[in-house]
């Protein structure tokens, strides 16, 4: 039996598919495994982000991404300043994700919770057109546009961040 130019074609393309598919999967776990290996790496389970891992994570993924960031913005320069509260926020995002990753039985591969310090990462502060601190951001799966998609915690709810970020 002869196998038709069509066939061959029809073959070809659904080989090509299939390991599209299995391609984009492996490299979403990949950078799911990364993640975690972050994760697990940094003592209170925040991952410290900076210019190359926004670019890895976020800006150069497809989307639908399969993960959240909520992300803290920080520059310890301006920890002095008392009428920011930048260390005590830090803090509290710290207990918050630490809570988080225990009461999930670091089962959770979806929420990660990370930081940003201005002094190392001023491309991603643009990128996300943060210009005042105290500065939190929830991206979410389907955000394209860091700037204008994500979600920015509402400025009032500092002053009880650790319930309003639950």
């Amino acid at each position: 039996m002869a196998v038709s130019s069509t066939h061959l074609f029809l073959l070809s393309f659904i080989s090509l598919s299939l390991f599209l598919v299995i391609s984009k999967a492996e490299s979403e776990s990949e950078l799911v495994a990364d993640l975690l290996t972050l994760q697990s790496e940094s003592k209170s389970g925040v991952i410290h982000l900076d210019d190359r891992t926004v670019s890895k994570f976020l800006t150069s993924t497809k989307t639908p991404r399969p993960y959240y960031f909520l992300i803290f913005f920080d520059a310890t320069q301006l920890h002095d300043k008392s009428e920011l509260r930048l260390r005590e926020l830090r803090q509290e995002f710290t207990l918050v994700a630490s809570s988080f990753i225990t009461n999930h039985n670091n089962s959770n591969t979806e929420l990660f919770f990370c930081d940003i310090e201005f002094r190392e990462s001023q491309s991603s502060f643009q990128l996300f057109g943060v210009n005042s601190l105290p500065h939190i951001r929830l991206v979410g799966f389907t955000v394209k546009s860091l700037k204008d998609d994500s979600e920015q915690m509402d400025k009032g709810d500092f002053s009880r961040l650790a319930e309003s970020m639950a």
